[in-house]
């Protein structure tokens, strides 16, 4: 059976820029904006956990209590990664414990297995969300993958979902949205670097992970853009048959019809919000900062209301 939901979060990786999501979903919810479903990767799988919980109210608290760095992870001599995320696992698992059960909302998490390099959701009905959550922002090189073991008795470790999918908008597909409100924790990925060169082993391999990470964040972007084009010619496809003077029943058919196409091949009304800034880099956690990304997304709201009350109208 196709499952079909209304309005849908989508919600892009990029560590401690995630606050500016949470200040844009906290905005969303005391404008009364209702949404169904939420999905993301990295730390878009923690406000889409909190957002499928219907606690962003208390997700926020969270984000405003990290004084720095030590409340997320500690630093580890490991073959496995550099960066222990112990004290992320722990705000997580306190977070899912005081939570619904079972959730209100729907949820997808994407992780990434590193044995098959096959993306995954997770769904509202898994067991220990807290641990796949966690899983979906371990980075690779910063941090260690989860382990699972399978009832083969087969050990898979998972790691960060945006690895494959930085803006997972198709994963949305399977929940047939109505509408789609992607929030981004960062601006495209087109800045550059601050060092003329990478001379250490951890430097070169976290340069080529953000490389590999912006190539597919632009994939991602570029299905938004198609998305977009596709409305924007079904209502000048539609305008231009009222034009030329079709009737109300010819109408009613053309718009099912286009209608139809857009929802078999995913290309359903999507808006999109973006920072205009980093506030941060991925793995810093100043309380400062947290708190001018959460303002920010605050600002992007107010400043955007007549667009998106527009956009949720249509």
């Amino acid at each position: 059976m196709v499952v079909r939901v209304g309005l849908t979060a989508v919600l892009s990786g990029g560590g401690s820029k995630g606050a500016f999501q949470v200040g844009v979903l906290d905005a969303l919810r005391k404008k009364g904006v209702h949404f169904d479903a939420f999905i993301g990767v990295s730390t878009g799988a923690i406000q889409a956990l909190g957002g499928a919980m219907d606690r962003i109210a208390e997700l926020r608290a969270e984000w405003e209590a990290i004084a720095g760095n030590d409340d997320i992870y500690r630093p580890v001599l490991s073959l496995e990664a550099r960066l222990d995320p112990e004290p992320l696992e722990k705000l997580l698992r306190k977070f899912v414990s005081k939570g619904p059960n079972p959730l209100p909302k729907r949820l997808r998490i994407g992780v990434v297995s590193l044995q098959s390099t096959e993306f995954r959701t997770v769904d509202e009905t898994a067991p220990d969300l807290a641990k796949w959550v966690l899983a979906s922002c371990m980075i690779p090189i910063d941090f260690p993958p989860i382990r699972t073991k399978g009832l083969d008795g087969q050990i898979t470790q998972w790691i960060d979902g945006g690895v494959r999918s930085v803006t997972p908008l198709m994963e949305a597909a399977g929940l047939r949205p109505a509408k789609v409100i992607i929030v981004r924790a960062s601006p495209p990925p087109d800045e550059p670097y601050e060092k003329d060169r990478f001379g250490d082993i951890i430097s070169i391999g976290l340069r080529a992970v953000k490389a590999l990470r912006s190539e597919v964040s632009r994939t991602d972007m570029a299905n938004v853009g198609l998305m977009k084009d596709f409305q924007k010619l079904r209502d000048a496809i539609i305008a231009q048959a009222v034009k030329g003077g079709i009737n109300e029943k010819g109408k009613e058919a053309l718009v099912r019809e286009l209608s139809a196409f857009g929802e078999r091949h995913f290309l359903v009304p999507a808006y999109v919000i973006t920072p205009h800034v980093n506030f941060s880099p991925v793995n810093e956690y100043n309380r400062i900062d947290i708190g001018h990304a959460i303002a920010s997304g605050e600002r992007f709201v107010k400043d955007h209301w007549q667009e998106i009350e527009s956009f949720l109208n249509l």
